[in-house]
């Protein structure tokens, strides 16, 4: 039985609350010094911290303009071939800051005379060394391998900054920041309780994806972080063979593997990406597909075979950070109905050092 995780998985609003309330300063401060340095953001990260930045990735763009890539560090390590960084500010998502990848990228840009930014549980870690700037989730450590609340406070630091890099006149959203924490613990409410979550592990919703060896994911825009992180957490946590793709790719290819009762989680947001990822929803319903979909609309949990609801009202921008509590709530479900360690998975490390 999990001694940790659930624990983690509980701790999520207070220490985004704490981080917003302690930390906002510090990110309009780090957008003030910055924002005449660079032209481009590169993102720096591996493992969960690589769902951060796709989030990240996202909304840099979307609400700040700002081109934004994503490095690859074996151009740095294996080829020793870093690319030109000109304008660039180099941002590392990294909740233990000591993957020896990873510091090469910083390393580089400091030498190239680029800023750095570094979003960390582990303040003083080797990356840090590194950083012009630091910025520290202070969410506390965490007991299970698996990222729980480090990766929803990574989250929720990229929100943070992104505020504060925007246009003065178009800085509008700090309200709903202070609202997620409150919407995060109605999720939690509602799936800690057995009798209302809708994760029933004598379901036959549950018996079915307990019984399958595999299952696909897919999301869009800001979602896709969503997807790609529940993937992760399944693998993890139950052992289940998981695929993630952007609904945008799912006609191109990965369509054709859907049979009758194949099993399919889809994250279905309000906003723009909504209308997309509900056409293949029910592309993939016609085909025989098994479906558990995470959403806010009424209409598209009645589709579901496994409905996972969170509260209405969570702007799009901020949703991956209520999206992912579902996800880890079926991982944790699913490693457990398993009789698998969900505090330290086979084979799982907390700390990964690539190269």
């Amino acid at each position: 039985m999990s001694q940790h995780i659930q624990k983690e998985i509980n701790e999520q609003p207070a220490a985004i609350a704490q981080l917003i309330q302690k930390q906002q300063a510090k990110a309009q401060t780090i957008a003030s010094e910055l924002k005449d340095r660079f032209d481009h953001l590169l993102l720096v990260a591996r493992g969960s911290s690589d769902n951060a930045g796709r989030y990240a990735k996202y909304l840099f763009q979307t609400a700040c303009g700002i081109p934004t890539a994503v490095a690859i560090p074996s151009v740095y390590t294996l080829y020793q071939r870093p690319p030109q960084l000109k304008n660039t500010l180099v941002l590392g998502i990294s909740q233990s800051g000591g993957s020896p990848d990873l510091l090469t990228v910083f390393t580089e840009a400091r030498r190239q005379g680029c800023p750095t930014l570094l979003i960390t549980n582990t303040p003083n870690c080797p990356m840090s060394s590194q950083a012009d700037y630091v910025f520290e989730l202070g969410c506390g450590k965490e007991e299970a391998t698996a990222a729980t609340k480090s990766y929803t406070s990574s989250l929720a630091a990229i929100a943070l900054l992104a505020n504060a890099f925007q246009p003065a006149e178009d800085i509008a959203h700090y309200s709903e920041l202070e609202a997620l924490p409150g919407q995060l613990q109605q999720i939690l409410d509602r799936y800690m309780q057995p009798d209302q979550s809708p994760i029933q592990i004598q379901s036959q919703a549950f018996k079915h994806l307990n019984a399958s060896p595999h299952l696909t994911l897919f999301g869009r825009g800001y979602n896709l972080s969503t997807a790609f992180e529940i993937e992760l957490k399944l693998k993890e946590l139950s052992g289940l063979t998981t695929v993630a793709y952007s609904a945008a790719d799912f006609l191109h290819g990965p369509v054709a593997s859907v049979k009758q009762g194949h099993p399919i989680l889809a994250v279905a947001h309000s906003g723009p990406a909504l209308a997309d990822v509900q056409e293949k929803m029910e592309i993939a319903k016609r085909r025989g597909a098994w479906l558990a979909v995470i959403s806010d609309q009424a209409e598209l949990l009645d589709l579901a075979d496994m409905p996972l609801p969170v509260p209405a009202g969570i702007p799009e921008w901020l949703s991956p950070i209520s999206n992912v509590l579902p996800g880890q709530f079926l991982g944790w479900a699913l490693g457990a109905a398993r009789g698998l360690d969900v505090d330290t998975p086979d084979g799982i490390a907390k700390v990964t050092k690539t190269w």
